[in-house]
């Protein structure tokens, strides 16, 4: 046991010796520290001062701006990240010997990796000196084999000479080998077939290609090598063209040995194919001369750079490729990916020319060059002109299109060159362009500034779209005929005006297309606001030129069209077979400005008349051969003339006229308006009038400015009726600058006026089918409906025209009236005269101009109004009916005409016995004879008319009554005496034409009222109405009498006779007198001065 511990412990010990020692040993040889980083690392300490720092002045600033700021969190997170910070520094001794321990791994890893690489290059590069040659393998396979090196002698070892004979005699032998060679190559090369064997060699010539001859080296007909003895090329660089004749072209003797060697290997490789080789060497030289041709083209096309075609062409060769790209026209603007060039390369063992044209491969050419001579610049300058053939062909092909085939507008003109394009501008007036080969660009042969000016855009369209092209060239003709129109119409007198701008939907109203078309505005300085004069331009159409008056209106930046017409210009040549481009000239455009001013004003017309519910009328068959029998008795009708058709029954209404009545208008020179109405009168006599006006013009306010007062001293108005041809016309002359007041209703109204379509002329398009139909025509509101202006007078002279024929028309229905003669305001007619008892009487009718009920002046349309004011009746002085003239006036403007004509000669009878009721003589009957007293006359009468058919004889009779006292007038004393006293009494005689069961009768009443003076009737009147007095051709009716209205002039002074002889006594002599005073004997010794009006003596 103890041996065993103490072996133990020897153990133990040994063992913690040996620590011991090996603790010493390490600690002697010690690792070196870790680097310890401090790069970057900022001490925490730093942080938390400086932020300290930073926090006080932000809290300072915070105090002091803290009512107006809103607080941040920015404080509150930056203390957050110092919190972590803080928590994180209790391990960064842990954190920052990771850092050293890992940059420490990086400067390790670094030093392993790159010092043994650059320890092995340093190695390679002094090891350079020690290295042994490659062993001649070759060398030691010919000792190998022959026992010895064959080794070149450099001519130390001289060699006998052959002669003459053997030289002649090997070569041939090798002349025959060669054709036996050749004879049994069964696939010799086609350009091969052309050979020629002498000298021993074989001589192959290619036409503009090379020339080349082998021979062989031994007399193995089958199997021997062919060998490439001779190469050159048949052909010549001069004067940078490639020339093909019988000169050649060596090749420098490095390039020869290089073409030799390299022709010899491919012959000794192909050795043993069917063609010995010889394809493989046709297809190497081959394209050795199409390589060389192509570098040759490359210098060609450098001197073209610097030289004709500079800055017009570039070009890039790449020999590996063996191809040549040409661009051309490289000044023009060409589309993007889309260019035009040459392609010059090597494509199945041939030069082949790709011509891409806008980058779409156009041809590709394997035969190109000429017969002695190959010339690029030639091939270029041939192509470029085929391009710009195409290119005119297709431009004119264009042109075509737009212009609908017309030749006349696009001509194509062949020359040695290119084409030329003859484009006109005008009538008869051409230019004419092209586009250079050069490059490629569109010039104009002496242009003029304007088409100077569209060059550039037609080049940049050129490359671009060649329907825009022609599309701009055709601009270019519009704009020219722009300026040509602009410049003529500024010489007439006409102004542009560029303010006016319409939309898309407002132009298609003056032009079927908006391509290629131009509007300009013109109008004249007499002209109202808003008027233009429109011609619209187009060069793609036809009808190239057309004029327009309008009315066009702008509202809030929109320009709308209000009405618009198209004006008939061929109407004003002479020569019809003219073109619509020569239609520009001065004559043309002087009548234009007279037509155009004659369309607006007899537009104004045609609102007039729309305004007053007027309808206009399209022109058939039947109203064309009315306008024929019409202008017959009137000459020909003048197609300049604009005029209307209006139906007569929608606003003249003139009565037993046709139902269309013409309206001709015509601007004289003086710049007045002729306005001419045509009528024709239909189963009516009427005698012939030709009578004129001449009326001054007031406005809405009854006042005349002085202007206006000069301007309606020159209007007038004339009517003319032929009674032989029923044919009426009214002529009236209209001062034309009435357009430019401003103060004219008419023109205000035009204002508000949408759309108004006329059918001012036959040939227009845009009128309305029917009368009915107003599908075009916006007709103004009521309020906006002023005045006839323009058709004042005429107006007039129809309304007084119609009423006449009216009146006439009414009076002719009444058997008993005749007409005498008539005026144009004035009728004359005769009644009466029936029977004997009755004489005709004559009486006149008169038209008054219509008044308002508000004074002021009405519309002139002919319409059979009521108004008080519109006839008067006038009597003579000794026509009996001057007693109910102002009752006949009444019941005539209140129920016609008719009646009162009627009761015109149903009452004549009536007034005839009143007028004669003083058939007695002139003397009176007195009450009293007494000197001393008053002398009052015993009966007095007063005819009266109280209606047209109601009139009543009023008679005053003094009756005596009981005798009263009255004193005397003595100076002895106060006697008194009886006094004799009359009563007045008074009672009328009624006349009254009465109608019963359709019978005109008189009826005769006496008319008695207690609260009136006619109490009393006479026992005469009762005995006569009751039938005790009769009369023959008179029927009792107890209250009266009647009669018929013949009968009635013989009743009337009956009755009267009867009163008078019941209260007078009268015998045959005596007699009443006018005043309805009865008188008997001579009454000059009383006086009469006295006498009242009731023939009563006050």
């Amino acid at each position: 046991m103890d041996q065993d511990d103490n072996l133990g412990k020897q153990v133990q010990e040994k063992e913690a010796l040996s620590t011991t020692l090996s603790g010493v040993a390490s600690a002697s040889i010690a690792a070196p520290p870790i680097p310890h980083i401090t790069t970057n690392i900022v001490p925490l300490s730093t942080i938390l001062k400086n932020y300290s720092e930073h926090s006080y002045k932000e809290l300072t600033q915070l105090l002091i701006t803290l009512q107006s700021t809103t607080t941040s969190d920015l404080f509150r997170e930056n203390f957050i990240r110092l919190y972590v910070l803080t928590k994180w520094s209790r391990y960064a001794e842990n954190f920052t010997k990771l850092i050293d321990l890992l940059n420490w791994l990086r400067m390790i890893i670094e030093s392993i990796s790159s010092n043994p690489i650059w320890g092995l290059k340093n190695l390679s590069n002094s090891l350079t000196s020690a290295k042994l040659p490659n062993p001649d393998l070759i060398t030691a396979l010919e000792v190998l084999v022959k026992g010895r090196p064959q080794l070149p002698s450099y001519n130390f070892i001289k060699q006998d000479s052959l002669s003459a004979s053997t030289i002649l005699k090997t070569l041939k032998n090798l002349n025959v080998i060669l054709s036996l060679r050749l004879s049994l190559i069964q696939s010799l090369p086609k350009k091969f077939y052309n050979y020629t064997v002498k000298d021993g060699r074989c001589y192959f010539n290619i036409p503009k290609g090379f020339q080349c001859c082998v021979s062989l080296a031994n007399d193995d007909v089958n199997n021997s090598q062919f060998f490439l003895i001779d190469f050159k090329f048949n052909f010549i660089f001069k004067d940078n063209i490639i020339v093909y004749n019988d000169e050649i072209t060596k090749l420098p003797t490095v390039t020869h040995e290089r073409v030799e060697n390299l022709s010899n290997q491919l012959l000794q490789a192909n050795r043993l194919n069917s063609s010995g080789g010889l394809n493989e060497l046709y297809k190497f030289l081959h394209n050795f001369t199409l390589n060389y041709k192509l570098y040759l083209i490359h210098r060609q096309l450098i001197l073209m750079r610097i030289g004709y075609w500079k800055s017009q062409i570039n070009h890039t060769y790449n020999a590996d490729k063996n191809i040549i790209i040409i661009n051309y026209w490289v000044k023009s603007t060409q589309k993007k990916n889309a260019k035009s060039y040459f392609e010059l390369s090597v494509l199945n063992d041939e030069l082949v020319l790709k011509w891409i044209k806008d980058g779409i491969l156009i041809e590709t050419i394997q035969t190109f060059e000429d017969e002695n001579e190959f010339c690029i610049e030639k091939i270029v300058t041939k192509f470029t002109e085929e391009h710009v053939k195409k290119l005119m062909f297709s431009i004119y092909d264009e042109l075509l299109v737009l212009t609908n085939d017309n030749t006349n507008k696009v001509q194509i003109k062949e020359t040695d060159n290119t084409p030329q394009l003859m484009l006109e501008l005008l009538s008869m007036k051409f230019t004419t362009f092209s586009i250079s080969p050069l490059s490629g660009l569109i010039y104009f042969i002496n242009p003029s500034p304007l088409v100077a000016s569209f060059v550039t855009l037609l080049n940049q369209d050129l490359q671009e779209n060649l329907n825009k092209l022609a599309i701009r060239l055709l601009s270019l003709s519009l704009e020219t005929r722009v300026e040509r129109l602009n410049s003529m119409m500024s010489s007439t007198g006409w102004f542009q005006s560029k303010i006016v701008k319409l939309s898309g939907e407002e132009e298609s109203k003056l032009t079927s297309t908006k391509l290629l078309n131009s509007i300009q505005y013109f109008k004249r300085k007499d002209w109202p606001q808003g008027w233009f004069l429109v011609a619209s331009i187009n060069v793609n159409t036809t009808d190239n030129l057309n004029w327009f008056v309008c009315r066009i209106k702008s509202y809030l930046g929109n320009w709308s069209i209000q009405w618009y017409e198209k004006l008939d210009i061929l109407s004003l040549l002479k020569n019809t077979n003219d073109t619509a481009d020569g239609l520009v000239d001065h004559d043309t455009l002087s009548a234009l400005a007279e037509l155009s001013t004659s369309k607006l004003l007899s537009h104004i017309i045609v609102e007039e008349l729309e305004n007053s519910g007027a309808k206009l009328k399209m022109i058939n068959s039947n109203i064309k051969k009315g306008i024929l029998d019409l202008f017959m008795e009137d000459g020909n009708l003048d197609s300049k003339e604009p005029f209307l058709i209006v139906e007569n029954g929608s606003f003249f209404k003139i009565p037993n006229a046709s139902s269309s009545i013409f309206i001709k208008i015509k601007l004289l020179s003086s710049n007045n308006l002729k306005i001419v109405i045509y009528g024709r009168l239909k189963n009516f006599k009427m005698n012939s009038l030709n009578e004129t006006i001449q009326e001054r013009n007031q406005n809405d306010d009854d006042m005349i400015s002085e202007e206006n007062s000069q301007q309606d001293d020159q209007e007038q108005a004339s009517l003319n009726y032929d009674s032989s041809t029923s044919i009426f016309k009214i002529i009236s002359i209209v001062n034309g600058n009435f357009i430019t007041s401003n103060n004219v209703n008419s023109i205000n109204a035009i204002n508000n006026i949408p759309n108004v379509m006329s059918s001012i002329n036959n040939n227009r398009k845009n009128t309305h089918n029917n009368v009915g139909n107003n599908s075009n025509r916006n007709i103004v509101n009521n309020h906006n409906v002023n005045n006839n202006k323009v058709l004042k007078n005429s107006l007039r002279l129809i309304s007084r025209f119609s009423k006449i024929v009216t009146l006439i028309q009414n009076i002719s229905t009444e058997e008993s009236v005749k007409i005498i003669r008539n005026t144009l305001k004035t009728i004359e007619f005769q009644y009466g005269g029936d029977d004997q008892k009755t004489a005709p009487q004559t009486a006149t009718l008169s038209i008054l101009d219509p008044i308002n009920k508000s004074g002021s002046k009405r519309s002139f349309a002919p319409k059979f109004s009521s108004l008080a004011s519109n006839f008067e009746l006038k009597l003579s002085e000794s026509n009996p009916h001057q007693i109910s003239l102002l009752q006949l006036t009444n019941l005539m403007n209140k129920v016609g005409i008719l009646p009162m004509l009627k009761v015109l000669k149903l009452t004549l009878p009536i007034v005839e016995s009143l007028s004669c009721l003083n058939k007695f003589k002139d003397d009176m009957v007195f009450i009293n004879e007494d000197d001393t007293l008053k002398k009052f006359p015993v009966l007095t009468f007063r005819p009266l008319c109280y209606e047209s058919n109601l009139f009543n004889i009023l008679y005053n009779v003094m009756k005596p009554s009981e005798p009263t006292k009255r004193k005397a007038k003595k100076s002895t004393g106060n006697n008194m005496e009886n006094q004799k006293t009359y009563e007045k009494l008074s009672f009328s005689l009624t006349i009254e034409l009465k109608n019963s069961r359709n019978k005109d009768i008189i009826y005769l009443h006496s008319q008695t009222s207690a609260t009136s003076s006619l109490q009393y009737q006479p026992q005469i009147l009762k005995d006569i109405f009751s039938g005790k007095i009769k009369f023959p051709n008179s029927i009792p009716l107890d209250s009266g009498i009647a009669c018929e209205y013949k009968n009635c002039y013989d009743l009337i002074n009956w009755i009267h006779d009867k009163i008078c002889t019941y209260y007078l006594g009268l015998k045959d002599e005596d007699t009443i007198n006018s005043t309805g005073t009865v008188a008997i004997g001579n009454s000059n010794n009383h006086d009469q001065s006295s006498i009242n009006n009731n023939g009563i003596k006050v």
